[in-house]
Formats: structure tokens, C-alpha cells, sequence
């Protein structure tokens, strides 16, 4: 029951991290169109400013002009300061994601001896997509060597076993190409070519050694 309360709270999270990027896009959509609307008001209030200031040596009223002027000039500073808000408060929201999803990574990769995972990749635009990368010391896993590759393995096999409370045999291909296996709870049965051994050999523990014809 343990193992099952562990994978749901683990998917309560994702869902909860979807639901947070699907949030931060539609905010992200909002703000970025209130803040197309509100530089384009601005343009407009800069074009009437500087309309205003032009014909005001051909206004006989020149201080209502100057007037309007002053009122232009205090809606384009309430503007800037709506725009400055909108973006203060995009970045909050994705500081907060991004929190979360280190909170996240973190969680899943101390369970592990040497893989780590990248659930999620930072795209150009600033949002954050699903992903699932193996890799060791920062290296992805597929441009590790045979060795690291078998030892990544063993150690996502043997921390999955610990999940579930379930073990069973592991076949190591290509042992020879690893000086020194990681360590696990599970019996571990290497295969190994070699050049002294044209038949098919079985090498237990203990060094017995079984030759099957």
C-alpha cells in the first residue's frame, strides 16, 4: 500500500505541475495580450502627445493644450505602471513553477545512486515541457559508454524493485565491458564473452564452473 501511495502522490504532482504550466499558458497569453494593448495605447498616447505639442504654437488656447497634455502624460505613466505589474507578476508565476518542478526532480533522483532524471526542458520561449532524460554526472544517457549505460540500468532496476517490493534475476549483457557492476539487491547473472571460453560456460559464486556442451 506504501509503494501505491508513493506513485499516486508522485502523479498528484505531475497533475498538479500540468495544471500549473497549463495555468502559467493561459496567463502567459493574457498578459501578453494586455501587454500588446497596452503598448500600443502608449504608442497612441506618445502620437497624441506629440500631435498636442505641435499645434500648440498654432492653438490660441494654449493652456487648456497643456492641460491635456498633463493628463495624457499621467495616463501613459498609469500604463507603464499596469505593463510593469503584468510583468512582475509573470515572473513570479513561472519562479514558482520552476520551484516546483526542482521540489519535483529532486524527490525522483535521490532515490537513485547515479542516474539522474530531466522531467523538464526550459523551450526558448520561457515555458518548461515534459521530459524524461536519463543521465550520469550531466552526461544523457545516450552518450554514455556501455559501461556507465549497464550501471544506469542496474541502478533504475534496483531502485524500482525497492518501489514495488519486487526482485528478480538480472541478465547483464555484455558484462565484459564493465570493470565493476554496481551493486544490487537482485541476483545478477553476467554475460560475459570470452576468448577462453568457446563453449558456453556457466560461473556461479563460489567459481564452480558448469560447461555446457
Amino acid at each position: 500500500m506504501a509503494s501505491v501511495g508513493k506513485t499516486a502522490e508522485l502523479e498528484e504532482i505531475r497533475n498538479q505541475i500540468r495544471q500549473l504550466q497549463e495555468n502559467q499558458q493561459q496567463r502567459r497569453q493574457l498578459i501578453q495580450d494586455e501587454t500588446i494593448s497596452l503598448q500600443r495605447a502608449l504608442e497612441e498616447t506618445g502620437q497624441k502627445i506629440r500631435q498636442l505639442e505641435a499645434q500648440l504654437a498654432a492653438i490660441d488656447s494654449a493652456t487648456r493644450t497643456r492641460k491635456r497634455i498633463t493628463e495624457l502624460e499621467a495616463e501613459e505613466k498609469q500604463l507603464a505602471d499596469e505593463y510593469e505589474k503584468l510583468e512582475e507578476e509573470l515572473y513570479l508565476t513561472e519562479e514558482y513553477v520552476r520551484e516546483k518542478v526542482v521540489l519535483l526532480e529532486g524527490r525522483i533522483n535521490e532515490k537513485f545512486q547515479m542516474a539522474r532524471f530531466k522531467l523538464f526542458h526550459q523551450q526558448q520561449n520561457g515555458g518548461l515541457a515534459e521530459t524524461c532524460e536519463t543521465t550520469v554526472n550531466g552526461v544523457p544517457y545516450s552518450s554514455l559508454n556501455n559501461a556507465a549505460r549497464i550501471n544506469a540500468g542496474l541502478d533504475i532496476l534496483n531502485t524500482l524493485s525497492h518501489h514495488y517490493n519486487k526482485t528478480a534475476p538480472v541478465f547483464v549483457d555484455n558484462a565484459e565491458a564493465v570493470t565493476q557492476l554496481l551493486a544490487i539487491d537482485s541476483q545478477t547473472i553476467r554475460l560475459v564473452v570470452s576468448p577462453d571460453h568457446p563453449e558456453l560456460t556457466i560461473v556461479n559464486a563460489n567459481n564452480r564452473r558448469e560447461q555446457i556442451a
